[in-house]
């Protein structure tokens, strides 16, 4: 069976969980296009709720969003979290929105690829006329600049200039918070998700006029 695979749905329990494993392309693409049976909620709630959200929070997250008179907002009646989705592919449709993070991604390309704008920290070794540079440290480098100025502008590097350090950090071992990992075991890890969560806090606390960089999608959040 598992060396000529039909393609057959079929499910494994692990720890009283069902999962459920799909290999078809098509009952895959059928799967991300029935949202109204099945729906990534679940995961989500889950996720909040380890990022440290109150069940009240969460609660609120998937009530349909309405006016003061009661009326919803949209004819779908989204929810809070599904609103932001739809938010977000207004800020990556073809247009103003999308061509102002483009801008600001290329500056951000541009000026480290001058020679005297390469990060240190990305610098292995260095010679008359050479430099030797990782990549990977300078794609996260450069990405992780022109990601946060694009979307936030610059008040957020500049409330906690290690930001981008502290997300390195926790995004190579973010499945511990997946997987609840024991918080005892992970201490950087969840140290550096704690003082990034402090940083978005303090940046929204900020007066709007002082974060008028921000994009489309984060204004509107």
């Amino acid at each position: 069976h598992y060396v000529h695979n039909p393609h057959e749905v079929f499910s494994i329990t692990i720890a009283s969980q069902k999962i459920y494993i799909i290999t078809s392309p098509k009952d895959v693409s059928g799967v991300y296009k029935n949202s109204q049976t099945l729906t990534f909620d679940g995961f989500i709630k889950d996720l909040y709720a380890n990022f440290g959200m109150s069940a009240t929070s969460v609660t609120q997250m998937f009530e349909p969003v309405a006016f003061k008179d009661g009326k919803a907002s949209s004819p779908l009646h989204q929810r809070y979290a599904h609103l932001a989705t739809g938010i977000q592919k207004e800020q990556l449709h073809p247009g103003e929105n999308l061509d102002s993070l483009f801008g600001t991604y290329l500056d951000h390309f541009k000026r480290q690829m001058d020679w005297d704008k390469i990060p240190s920290s990305c610098t292995i070794q260095v010679s008359p006329g050479k430099k030797v540079v990782s990549l990977r440290n300078w794609c996260a480098n450069v990405f992780g600049e022109a990601t946060a100025a694009a979307f936030f502008g610059n008040a957020l590097l500049e409330l906690n200039p290690r930001l981008l350090e502290d997300f390195h950090t926790f995004d190579s071992a973010s499945w511990m918070l997946l997987y609840q990992y024991p918080r005892v075991f992970g201490k950087p890890v969840f140290a550096a998700m704690e003082r990034g969560t402090q940083a978005f806090t303090r940046y929204f606390e900020l007066p709007i006029e002082k974060r008028t960089t921000m994009c489309h999608y984060i204004k509107t959040v």
